[in-house]
């Protein structure tokens, strides 16, 4: 009995072994074109009055694994910015093809971020390792195309070796006090090197931000449901669909503006 126990002990430990070392495995020189897709709804109650900004975000851009070793680290070149929003009773287009969208005001936001290389690294489990881009402009597109230091995670995913139908896991990569999440994937499917993915998960993140020229913090407690289909060799996503209702505070002037925001992602590669 005692032999018994020891080897369905020695079994499950191999399993759990096995199953958290997940992993990305992209070679080197790799290029992807990765399309996003989202749309976007924010409803915010500024001094007693109810606002509401919708917009949708369109970006073309082409990733190229620079190295893998001793992290992945990936070029993304953003080609191509297409924005529609309406809120407060005015409404704006934007499209980066444009010569006189890329003059105005949103171009000159996006200056250091269209057409220009943007080098992110991520540890073989897909964790972001600290980014420091030098433009200036950065911070302040994110406040325009939202946090596209983040665009990894509709790009890759790290996977457990072996998978089969029904297999499912917890990804953990932030866990400090300003951004923790947690995303629970199972297994719908799996056609030769093909999986088909669900997942759900909580991000709670509390980060600052720059807006219209004043020092904001933002605190937000969000939920994300959705699904994907991964290359089980590489980690690669070649299509995403992501669900995300958020809210949060943010807080600006000596005020806490609370805030809801609801975001529908479509990406997809190739």
């Amino acid at each position: 009995m005692k032999k018994t126990t020891l080897s369905i002990a020695f079994v499950l430990s191999i399993s759990i072994l096995t199953n958290a070392q997940n992993s990305i495995n992209l070679s080197q020189g790799l290029k992807v074109h990765l399309v996003n897709k989202s749309l976007n709804t924010i409803k915010q109650n500024v001094m007693g009055q109810d606002i509401e900004i919708k917009s949708d975000v369109s970006l073309d851009i082409d990733v190229e694994v620079k190295s893998t070793t001793p992290d992945i680290l990936l070029s993304h070149t953003i080609k191509r910015v297409q924005i529609k929003s309406e809120g407060m009773g005015n409404s704006m287009l934007f499209d980066s093809y444009k010569k006189e969208d890329r003059e105005n005001q949103i171009g000159q936001l996006l200056t250091g971020t269209i057409d220009k290389p943007l080098d992110f690294h991520i540890s073989s489990v897909g964790a972001p390792i600290e980014n420091k881009q030098v433009d200036p402009t950065f911070e302040a597109a994110k406040n325009v195309l939202g946090d596209i230091d983040e665009l990894n995670t509709e790009l890759v995913v790290a996977i457990p070796k072996h998978l089969k139908i029904g297999d499912k896991w917890s990804d953990e990569q932030n866990k400090d006090t300003s951004h923790k999440s947690k995303i629970d994937y199972s297994v719908n499917s799996i056609t030769n090197d093909v999986a088909i993915l669900s997942f759900s998960g909580i991000i709670d993140k509390k980060q600052k931000k720059t807006l219209q020229g004043m020092e904001a913090t933002v605190t937000s407690n969000t939920t994300t449901t959705g699904d994907l289909t991964v290359n089980t060799k590489t980690g690669l996503i070649k299509e995403k669909k992501s669900e995300y209702r958020s809210k949060g505070t943010t807080e600006i002037m000596g005020q806490n503006i609370p805030f809801t925001m609801s975001r529908s992602i479509n990406s997809s590669s190739k």
